[in-house]
Protein backbone atom coordinates (compact mmCIF):
# COMPACT_ATOMS: atom_id res chain seq x y z
CA UNK A 1 0.00 0.00 0.00
CA UNK A 2 2.82 2.79 -1.13
CA UNK A 3 0.83 4.16 -3.40
CA UNK A 4 -1.95 6.92 -1.59
CA UNK A 5 -3.41 8.01 -4.87
CA UNK A 6 -6.75 6.31 -4.52
CA UNK A 7 -6.32 6.21 -0.66
CA UNK A 8 -9.03 8.36 -0.23
CA UNK A 9 -11.38 6.91 -2.42
CA UNK A 10 -13.55 5.02 0.43
CA UNK A 11 -12.58 4.05 3.99
CA UNK A 12 -10.96 0.22 3.77
CA UNK A 13 -12.59 -2.15 5.95
CA UNK A 14 -9.27 -2.16 8.18
CA UNK A 15 -9.57 1.55 8.66
CA UNK A 16 -12.83 1.49 9.83
CA UNK A 17 -11.82 -0.90 12.89
CA UNK A 18 -8.85 1.67 13.34
CA UNK A 19 -11.46 4.52 13.81
CA UNK A 20 -13.41 2.28 16.29
CA UNK A 21 -10.81 1.69 18.14
CA UNK A 22 -9.58 5.48 18.42
CA UNK A 23 -13.11 7.03 19.06
CA UNK A 24 -13.58 3.90 21.68
CA UNK A 25 -10.50 5.30 23.75
CA UNK A 26 -10.81 9.23 22.69
CA UNK A 27 -14.14 9.85 23.81
CA UNK A 28 -13.74 8.59 27.87
CA UNK A 29 -10.29 10.27 26.75
CA UNK A 30 -11.60 13.96 26.19
CA UNK A 31 -14.73 13.66 28.90
CA UNK A 32 -12.05 12.58 31.78
CA UNK A 33 -9.58 15.97 30.57
CA UNK A 34 -12.48 18.08 30.32
CA UNK A 35 -12.61 17.77 34.28
CA UNK A 36 -8.97 18.37 34.39
CA UNK A 37 -9.10 22.24 33.80
CA UNK A 38 -6.29 22.32 32.13
CA UNK A 39 -6.48 22.64 28.27
CA UNK A 40 -6.45 19.56 26.13
CA UNK A 41 -4.80 19.67 22.93
CA UNK A 42 -5.96 16.43 20.13
CA UNK A 43 -3.44 16.24 17.49
CA UNK A 44 -3.88 14.17 14.12
CA UNK A 45 0.05 14.77 12.47
CA UNK A 46 -1.49 13.09 9.19
CA UNK A 47 -4.74 14.49 8.56
CA UNK A 48 -5.33 14.04 5.08
CA UNK A 49 -8.24 15.47 3.34
CA UNK A 50 -10.34 15.10 6.74
CA UNK A 51 -13.43 13.30 4.61
CA UNK A 52 -13.54 10.66 1.98
CA UNK A 53 -14.57 11.23 -1.98
CA UNK A 54 -17.78 9.10 -0.47
CA UNK A 55 -18.78 11.51 2.23
CA UNK A 56 -17.18 9.54 5.29
CA UNK A 57 -15.48 11.34 7.70
CA UNK A 58 -11.54 10.51 8.17
CA UNK A 59 -9.90 10.72 11.59
CA UNK A 60 -9.55 14.82 11.82
CA UNK A 61 -13.49 15.21 10.91
CA UNK A 62 -14.45 12.44 13.55
CA UNK A 63 -11.89 13.81 16.63
CA UNK A 64 -13.75 17.30 15.77
CA UNK A 65 -16.36 15.76 16.80
CA UNK A 66 -15.65 14.01 19.75
CA UNK A 67 -14.55 17.19 21.16
CA UNK A 68 -17.18 19.33 20.12
CA UNK A 69 -19.35 17.17 22.04
CA UNK A 70 -17.46 17.54 25.11
CA UNK A 71 -17.65 21.72 24.48
CA UNK A 72 -21.94 21.10 24.15
CA UNK A 73 -21.45 19.71 27.60
CA UNK A 74 -19.05 21.25 28.83
CA UNK A 75 -19.01 25.37 27.50
CA UNK A 76 -16.11 25.78 29.73
CA UNK A 77 -13.98 23.11 28.63
CA UNK A 78 -10.95 23.85 27.06
CA UNK A 79 -10.10 21.67 24.24
CA UNK A 80 -8.76 22.36 20.43
CA UNK A 81 -7.79 20.15 17.46
CA UNK A 82 -4.56 20.76 15.42
CA UNK A 83 -4.40 18.73 12.37
CA UNK A 84 -0.86 18.76 10.35
CA UNK A 85 -0.98 18.13 6.58
CA UNK A 86 0.95 19.22 3.10
CA UNK A 87 -0.58 17.23 0.40
CA UNK A 88 -4.08 17.56 0.99
CA UNK A 89 -4.27 20.80 3.08
CA UNK A 90 -6.79 23.35 1.11
CA UNK A 91 -9.75 19.66 1.13
CA UNK A 92 -8.86 19.58 4.83
CA UNK A 93 -9.07 23.15 5.54
CA UNK A 94 -12.59 23.08 3.12
CA UNK A 95 -14.21 20.17 4.87
CA UNK A 96 -12.68 21.31 8.52
CA UNK A 97 -14.88 24.42 8.17
CA UNK A 98 -17.35 23.64 10.35
CA UNK A 99 -15.02 22.99 13.23
CA UNK A 100 -13.22 26.32 12.72
CA UNK A 101 -13.70 27.68 15.90
CA UNK A 102 -11.36 25.03 18.10
CA UNK A 103 -9.42 23.66 14.55
CA UNK A 104 -6.55 24.40 13.27
CA UNK A 105 -5.00 22.90 10.47
CA UNK A 106 -1.24 23.48 9.80
CA UNK A 107 0.42 23.30 6.11
CA UNK A 108 2.84 21.39 6.12
CA UNK A 109 4.82 17.41 6.52
CA UNK A 110 4.83 16.11 10.31
CA UNK A 111 8.39 16.12 10.31
CA UNK A 112 8.57 20.13 8.77
CA UNK A 113 5.86 21.15 11.82
CA UNK A 114 6.31 19.29 14.29
CA UNK A 115 9.40 21.82 15.76
CA UNK A 116 6.78 24.67 15.35
CA UNK A 117 4.08 22.58 16.50
CA UNK A 118 5.79 21.46 20.22
CA UNK A 119 7.09 25.36 20.39
CA UNK A 120 3.21 26.68 20.37
CA UNK A 121 1.84 23.94 22.24
CA UNK A 122 4.09 23.43 25.02
CA UNK A 123 3.44 19.86 27.29
CA UNK A 124 3.24 21.26 31.02
CA UNK A 125 0.24 22.75 31.86
CA UNK A 126 -2.12 20.88 29.44
CA UNK A 127 -2.93 17.54 28.00
CA UNK A 128 -1.99 16.38 24.79
CA UNK A 129 -3.40 13.64 22.38
CA UNK A 130 -1.44 12.76 19.34
CA UNK A 131 -2.42 10.70 16.93
CA UNK A 132 0.60 9.88 14.63
CA UNK A 133 -0.79 7.77 11.82
CA UNK A 134 0.29 7.87 8.48
CA UNK A 135 -1.46 7.12 5.33
CA UNK A 136 0.70 4.63 3.02
CA UNK A 137 3.20 2.96 4.30
CA UNK A 138 6.37 6.00 6.18
CA UNK A 139 8.79 5.48 8.84
CA UNK A 140 8.01 7.47 12.03
CA UNK A 141 10.55 9.75 12.79
CA UNK A 142 9.81 10.02 16.77
CA UNK A 143 13.37 11.33 17.25
CA UNK A 144 11.23 15.32 16.18
CA UNK A 145 9.45 14.38 19.59
CA UNK A 146 11.54 16.70 22.15
CA UNK A 147 12.26 15.15 25.26
CA UNK A 148 9.21 16.25 27.07
CA UNK A 149 6.90 14.85 25.16
CA UNK A 150 8.83 11.61 25.32
CA UNK A 151 9.65 11.56 29.48
CA UNK A 152 12.65 9.69 28.90
CA UNK A 153 11.44 7.09 26.62
CA UNK A 154 14.18 6.03 23.51
CA UNK A 155 12.91 6.52 20.81
CA UNK A 156 15.32 6.32 18.48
Amino acid sequence: MSRTSNFFESKKDWSKIKDQILLTYMKPYLAKMAHTHRPTLVADCFAGKGEFEDGEPGSPLMMAQLVQEQVNMRPEAKLKVVCIEKKYVSELRQNAEPYADFLTCLDGDYEDRMEFFISQYPSRNQNLFLYVDPYGIKSIRFFLFPAGYTDGVQLR
